[in-house]
């Protein structure tokens, strides 16, 4: 008698470890797939973050390249009124 009560008993908590031990891997199997969303997520992220910084590097190229181009117009504006005033200068004065 005290063998099957034993026998049941051991039976029993076999039973309940079982079920813990699924409960447990499903969890898991939960936190998992969480984790791996949220590295997914992450890498679209920072994707994202990478596609703006190309864009605004390459905005920064073409802004310099306008800035390079204005300070041309300026320098040869700049000639054309040193150019205009010595020769103001040497008709006034000379």
């Amino acid at each position: 008698m005290f063998r099957l009560l034993k026998a049941e008993q051991l039976e029993s908590e076999n039973r309940q470890l079982k079920s813990r031990l699924e409960e447990a891997k499903k969890q898991l199997a939960e936190k998992e797939e969480m984790m791996q969303e949220l590295i997914d997520d992450l890498f679209a992220e920072l994707g994202a973050a990478i596609q703006q910084h190309e864009f605004v590097n390459s905005q920064h190229h073409a802004l310099g390249e306008l800035v390079e181009r204005i300070k041309e117009k300026v320098d040869n504006v700049n000639a054309l009124s040193k150019s205009s005033r010595e020769t103001s200068d040497h008709q006034q004065y000379g």
